[in-house]
């Protein structure tokens, strides 16, 4: 659908530059010169080469900056990017050529407020008010598009600081704020940025510069889809509703296989191609990638192109099998077989597609039968069997098997004949394969809930309590460090408690075992409401730890965190973290604890001496902590009376 429709009533001479070669075209356009766009731009985006696609961005750049353009000449390139380029934007440019689509969007963002601000410049006064109500629906079409580029280059950290630039620029413009705010809750959903606090609070910053109708609208797009406990998906594919072969030759479609594997390439590989042969003649080209976001993940991209971006209430994203722990990234593998390989289904005479039933192999595998995938896994296992030192992929034959990926993405395509090829006839999302897939997939983004909400300075105990799932021991520490931070630290610091903790005349700290009941009193309140146990100093590893925490899951997993508590003037300060908890963590046999340590060095307690600062001592606690087999977390509780605000 075009976003923009323009009608010019005479033809246009100009000279257009093409900054990439530094030459002068003169191009003479009919009154319609969509057609004539097209075929200019249409070999480009099926060739999808990256150098050529940066090229001709790069000269459409130039024509969109460039005065001598006719600006409705500008309109007409926007209508044809939008039917042809804007996905190849996303997902062909190189990494490192990513300047090229933020300038790609930037462009058209400021040619659309131009547009906005001078309509009588880029449409006859008959087109005006048919026009006038796309435009802010053409601007989001580019935020949306830099916002895909930001997160397949990996770049999560820039997303909402580019939409906060965006916020403050668009605010005096109701409809263009609007679409700004819609696209950043749908990058939060997508990619789980910040919590739903910190969305909300930026809608409230814009709230007197937004329709009520669009304020109403975006307050109830701002909810977490939490998946529910007792949910399990097993498979799913996708595929057009009404797939047809009509019209179409079987020897002219080659079949493309594309999936991520998340193990890394050999140290020194970016890209290796391989060829072969299969059984019965059939030729295959394998390439294999490195990549490190889930957006470069095709079956990803493919659900978030049909718009597809939600599975059972998770983004789509925490199902991609890219390993974002693998700091060298995980391996995207494209296998091209030169014959048409429909072996999950047949084509009838009039070209529609009947799905095989294989009643048989799903009864001898007692689940669901892939052929793709098997056909591929005994690829992969052929290949390193051959040449194990020359497989790219770093990993071992064990670790190819029918499990080792999820997702996979099958294209059919119309084999080069006459300048035209790599037309993809059908294409099916095989998602979901792995049995277990969609329940680590919660687990991920439960995980990244839970992180969210302990690191937002902002959020509430409510919201805490509303929006963390614990399904891991990670889970639980991360909602359990929360909890204290929001009680025990909060009303510490904020709240005068600080006063309970000394004791005496001159003042002087009291013993830890004298603040347990005060901490006591905090968090088992809030752990309890969760469903978290707490008990005080149970026995173990002989000696008693000061509170441990254990959690079921609605699966009959128990999940524990070890709390020790600690004064910073103890002379077992750092044995403590060293030693002592990771003891306890050990009898219990758990990985995860907290380590709450009370400040009180002041005018009045010089303790501890050796330590000018809190920061010093975090620092210190940090680097003699435990790192291997112990997640532990260290949280210091600032006990000094606080200044009055009038005397900072």
């Amino acid at each position: 659908m075009q976003l923009c429709s323009l009608n010019p009533d005479d033809p246009v001479d100009r000279y257009i530059n093409a900054p990439s070669t530094g030459a002068l075209y003169k191009i003479h356009l009919p009154a319609s010169p969509e057609g004539f766009l097209a075929q200019l731009i249409q070999p480009f985006v099926i060739r999808r080469d990256p150098a050529t696609l940066c090229a001709l961005l790069s000269s459409l750049n130039g024509c969109l900056q460039d005065p001598a353009v006719y600006p409705r000449v500008k309109l007409h390139i926007l209508n044809v990017e939008n039917g042809l380029l804007r996905q190849s934007v996303i997902t062909d440019l190189p990494k490192d050529q990513a300047s090229v689509g933020h300038e790609f969007c930037a462009f058209r963002r400021t040619l659309v407020l131009d547009v906005i601000d001078n309509p009588a410049r880029y449409f006859g006064v008959q087109d005006i008010a048919a026009n006038e109500p796309r435009l802010p629906s053409l601007h989001t079409l580019y935020v949306d598009t830099e916002r895909d580029l930001y997160l397949r280059v990996g770049q999560r950290e820039a997303v909402m600081p580019f939409f906060d630039d965006l916020m403050t620029a668009t605010r005096p413009r109701r409809a263009i704020l609007a679409g700004v705010l819609r696209s950043a809750i749908a990058a939060n959903h997508r990619a789980t940025l910040i919590t739903a606090e910190a969305m909300r609070e930026r809608l409230d910053r814009c709230r007197e510069s937004l329709d009520h109708n669009d304020l109403e609208q975006l307050n109830r797009m701002i909810e977490y889809g939490i998946a529910q406990e007792d949910m399990e998906i097993r498979d799913m594919t996708v595929q057009l509703a009404h797939a047809t072969f009509r019209g179409t030759d079987p020897s002219e479609i080659y079949t493309v296989i594309q999936f991520a594997l998340p193990k890394s390439l050999k140290r020194g590989a970016s890209e290796v191609m391989q060829r072969g042969g299969l059984p019965g003649g059939v030729g295959f080209e394998i390439a294999f990638r490195q990549v490190t976001s889930s957006y470069e993940d095709p079956s990803i991209t493919y659900l978030a192109n049909i718009g597809s971006e939600e599975i059972g209430g998770l983004p789509s994203s925490f199902m991609s099998d890219v390993d974002p722990s693998l700091q060298a990234g995980s391996a995207l593998v494209q296998v091209k077989l030169d014959r048409f390989m429909g072996l999950d289904f047949e084509v009838a005479p009039d070209g529609s597609i009947v799905d095989m039933p294989f009643e048989d192999e799903k009864a001898l595998r007692g689940g669901q039968y892939y052929p793709h995938k098997e056909l591929i896994v005994g690829l992969l296992r052929g290949l390193f069997r051959e040449q194990p030192n020359e497989f790219p992929i770093d990993c071992q034959l064990e670790d190819l098997h029918i499990d080792a990926f999820s997702n996979y993405l099958v294209d059919y395509r119309l084999s080069p004949k006459k300048g035209m090829g790599n037309i993809i006839i059908h294409r099916k999302s095989y998602l979901l394969t792995r049995r277990d897939a969609f329940r680590q997939a919660c687990i991920r983004y439960s995980d990244e809930i839970s992180a969210l909400y302990r690191h937002d300075e902002q959020v509430s105990l409510k919201a805490l309590m509303e929006n963390s799932v614990i399904r891991t021991n990670e889970s639980l520490r991360d909602f359990i460090y929360k909890v204290l931070k929001l009680t025990v630290k909060e009303y510490v610091e904020r709240h005068s408690c600080w006063d309970y903790l000394w004791e005496g005349d001159p003042k002087r700290p009291r013993p830890e075992t004298h603040v347990h009941p005060f901490i006591n009193s905090h968090l088992r309140a809030a752990l309890e409401m969760k469903g978290v146990r707490v008990s005080r100093e149970t026995p173990m590893a002989n000696g008693a730890v000061d509170f441990f925490c254990s959690f079921t899951t609605p699966r009959g997993d128990v999940l524990k965190v070890c709390i020790e508590v600690k004064n910073a003037h103890s002379a077992g300060l750092e044995s403590g973290i060293a030693k002592q908890l990771p003891a306890y963590m050990g009898a219990e046999q758990t990985g995860h604890g907290i380590y709450l340590v009370f400040w009180y060095k002041s005018l009045d307690w010089p303790n501890p001496a050796e330590f000018k600062s809190i920061d010093e001592l975090t620092v210190k606690l940090e680097t003699v902590k435990p790192k291997e087999d112990y997640c532990i977390d260290v949280m210091v509780v600032n006990c000094t009376k606080p200044l009055s605000p009038s005397k900072i």
